[in-house]
């Protein structure tokens, strides 16, 4: 991963804990009832940093690379999502903008989730938010870890 440049330490911890999170099975068979499913080609733009989340992606089929802006530099890439993973979660759970944009990098295929259909059912279904916050919790951590490995490099 290419080293973050000063001052993007925040930003980029951020959105690693925002975007990838791979669900337990239990959770994401519940979730998959809820799912409509999209189809992206690629070089489409699945989110834009800074717009309102909408809801979750969870990845099926393909790749889609996560960005951050920089200024007037290149956008940073900040990571990659595979299959099995969820973009956007964080972002949907504290009901902020996304902070990064979601690119894909070949024709993909996600399950997406609006908000309020998550939230109905994390209402009905208090248990699940405890696996939800340790999630966050270690991807957050995972992310400052990253970014310190960056910064030494």
């Amino acid at each position: 991963m290419a080293r973050s440049p000063s001052g993007e330490h925040n930003k980029v911890s951020k959105v690693l804990a925002d975007t990838l999170l791979v669900l337990s099975p239990e959770l994401r068979s519940a979730l998959e009832t809820m799912q409509q499913e999209r189809h992206f080609r690629a070089d489409d733009v699945i989110y834009s940093a800074g717009t309102s989340c909408l809801g979750v992606h969870f990845l099926h089929k393909g790749q889609v690379e996560l960005t951050v802006e920089q200024g007037d530099e290149a956008p940073f890439k900040v990571t990659t999502a595979h299959p099995g993973e969820v973009l956007g979660l964080g972002a949907a759970l504290s009901k902020t903008k996304h902070g990064a944009t979601a690119v894909c990098q070949k024709d993909t295929v996600t399950g997406f989730v609006p908000i309020a259909a998550l939230m109905d059912y994390l209402r009905e279904h208090p248990e699940q938010c405890i696996e939800l916050s340790k999630q966050l919790s270690t991807r957050l951590q995972c992310a400052y870890g990253q970014v310190s490995q960056m910064r030494t490099r």
